[in-house]
């Protein structure tokens, strides 16, 4: 039957099939307009598919959800850019059901980087949440089919939601539907080779008769939904969104949306005290919170000496060097994702040292080098902790530095030896108690600095420290090694935290820990990204043609790069004698 869609839509019908299906009565097939009644629900919920998930699902639905579950639903092409808190994957569970019950034989994927993130959108926004909201839901669903940490849920109507990995293991999977959660972590090629070519039209079952064979007739196109956070410009997810704001505008079948934390606030899905100790937490950066929670993308300042899409492409470490606490170090815990020393590997630790707290640019900070030599006899530098540092002591800086050093196996340190940095070094150069662990450590001394090296009283003091004091040269020396380092991609830093988060979860039970456990171990990613948000936000200056570096308001402090440099410039300095096998003239013109 082809169905008129005129000769049906009258409010008294409307009113008298509506009322049977929200209400205890079903709709009777011995009835003559019984395949008017289905004709003119189907098609009326089917353009109202928001009004399907409250009158027939019974969900309540806040305003904002209703505009998103209609606009997605009138369109193929679907990106939504939406703040953490939001509810965005118990939204999109919402959708998949309402299209798999109101779509016969439909086939809706979800991917996403992991295959338990997708599995966790069917297993708790689906049938933990929604099918205990909707009695109706749980009467759609024929079974839930499991093997092997997947599951496919399937419809009594012939309709499947299935999760899926973005990875070659989703090769041959086919959708009418495909949802990509979290699309910025989703490898884009993995989207355009392995999951788009196996998109189709829904195979309805009416398209075999005979008035429905027509070419063309009423094909349902397949559809894409992205959903993900802000992110950096560099990343493909902008260029998308801007391709899907101007095909919108241009009236074409795509949507894109920005959702802030604002619609979350308002709607009563995340409170104001609560997003207040989000912005105050430690490894909240205000870049991290622009682009998570105010759906900002953000790029490098328009004179930014370092190029964000340079930096990113040397995203390559997966794992970071964890550090015990003192509890696990007593208890002699070992992380297995800690890489083992290679033979000819050097190790160090890079310091810039600030003492007092208070101001927006002081804190001292600490970055560990793995200096791996390639083949072509450079230094491959691999960026594995960083630890920061407000208001400490000399003395308890001191302590730490000797405690990372024995626990990272490291050769050098490279010692900011400028204002604080002297106190600090005043400390090293003695013997360290450390009552927390019950060890004394042995005292360290500059090699390169014969002033420095006299200070130091002990005799067994192992000469482990580089000294650095800065000037416009140094300084400079230290900006362009940077930059040569990055272009070469001989600067290796650790992966984005989502994806660091996924390897973590892979090697240890993530989720099972302690909450300052999972702190403890996400902290290098998150200090990468703050590492990474303030080389983006450093303007370029040229003063006596020495390139100087200032902050931004945005970002007003460089703690991290600075330690940066100075690791990265001894390792430079390191590969003069990796390739000339003598250290003659190894420290330049520093003190000069």
């Amino acid at each position: 039957m082809v169905v008129d869609k005129k000769e049906f839509y009258t409010k008294d019908d409307l009113k008298k099939v509506i009322d049977h299906a929200i209400g205890q009565n079903r709709l009777d097939p011995d009835d003559a307009d019984f395949a008017k009644q289905i004709a003119l629900f189907t098609s009326y919920y089917r353009q109202n598919i928001q009004r399907f998930a409250e009158d027939y699902l019974g969900l309540r639905l806040k305003r904002f959800q209703k505009f998103l579950l209609y606009m997605i639903h009138n369109h193929l092409y679907t990106l939504l850019v939406m703040t953490r808190g939001i509810g965005k994957s118990w939204l999109i569970g919402v959708y998949a059901c309402c299209l798999a019950i109101l779509y016969p034989n439909s086939e809706i994927v979800i991917v996403s980087h992991t295959l338990r993130q997708s599995v966790n959108i069917i297993d708790k926004k689906i049938l933990l949440d929604l099918c205990k909201k909707s009695k109706r839901l749980n009467s759609e669903i024929d079974k839930v089919e499991k093997a092997h940490n997947n599951m496919i849920l399937k419809f009594k109507n012939g309709s499947t939601i299935t999760p899926a990995v973005s990875s070659e293991a989703s090769r041959g999977i086919r959708s009418t539907c495909l949802i990509i959660d979290e699309s910025r972590l989703v490898n884009n090629d993995v989207i355009q080779s392995i999951l788009q070519p196996t998109s189709h039209p829904r195979q309805a079952s009416y398209m075999d008769l005979l008035e429905y064979s027509a070419d063309n007739y009423n094909i349902e196109s397949s559809r894409d939904i992205y959903l993900t956070s802000a992110y950096f410009k560099v990343h493909p997810l902008y260029a998308q969104y801007k391709d899907y704001l101007a095909k919108m505008v241009d009236g074409k079948e795509y949507f894109a949306c920005a959702l802030s934390v604002d619609v979350a606030v308002n709607n009563g899905l995340l409170d104001a005290k609560r997003l207040e100790a989000i912005k105050s937490q430690p490894d909240m950066s205000q870049v991290k919170y622009a682009m998570e929670y105010e759906t900002i993308f953000y790029g490098e300042s328009e004179d930014a000496y370092f190029n964000l899409q340079e930096i990113t492409s040397c995203q390559v470490v997966n794992y970071p060097f964890l550090l015990a606490d003192n509890t696990d170090h007593r208890k002699g815990k070992e992380f297995k994702t800690n890489p083992k020393k290679l033979p000819n590997e050097i190790r160090l630790i890079s310091a810039d040292i600030a003492l007092m707290a208070g101001n927006s640019n002081d804190a001292s900070a600490f970055i560990l080098f793995r200096l791996i030599p390639n083949d072509k006899g450079r230094y491959i530098r691999q960026i594995v902790n960083i630890e920061t540092f407000e208001g400490s002591h000399a003395f308890d800086q001191a302590k730490r530095l000797k405690q990372m050093f024995y626990d990272f196996e490291a050769d050098y340190i490279v010692l900011d030896c400028i204002g604080s940095g002297v106190a600090v070094y005043g400390h090293l150069c003695r013997l360290t108690e450390d009552d927390e662990r019950g060890q004394t450590y042995r005292a360290f001394k500059v090699f390169n600095n014969d002033e420095l090296e006299g200070q130091c009283t002990e005799s067994n003091a192992l000469p482990c420290i580089y000294a650095v004091k800065g000037n416009q040269q140094f300084n400079h020396d230290c900006h362009t090694r940077c930059l040569d380092m990055i272009q070469r991609e001989l600067l290796q830093f650790l992966v984005d935290t989502e994806i660091g988060k996924t390897n973590l979860s892979s090697e240890y039970q993530f989720d099972a820990m302690m909450p300052s456990k999972q702190a403890n171990m996400l902290s290098p990613y998150l200090q990468t990204e703050r590492l990474i948000s303030e080389m983006i936000n450093l303007k370029t200056e040229v003063k006596s043609g020495y390139i100087k570096l200032r902050e931004t308001s945005y970002v007003a402090r460089k703690d991290r790069y600075m330690s940066l440099t100075y690791g990265n410039y001894y390792a430079t300095e390191l590969e003069q004698e990796l390739n000339t096998g003598s250290d003659d003239d190894l420290w330049g013109s520093i003190w000069n």
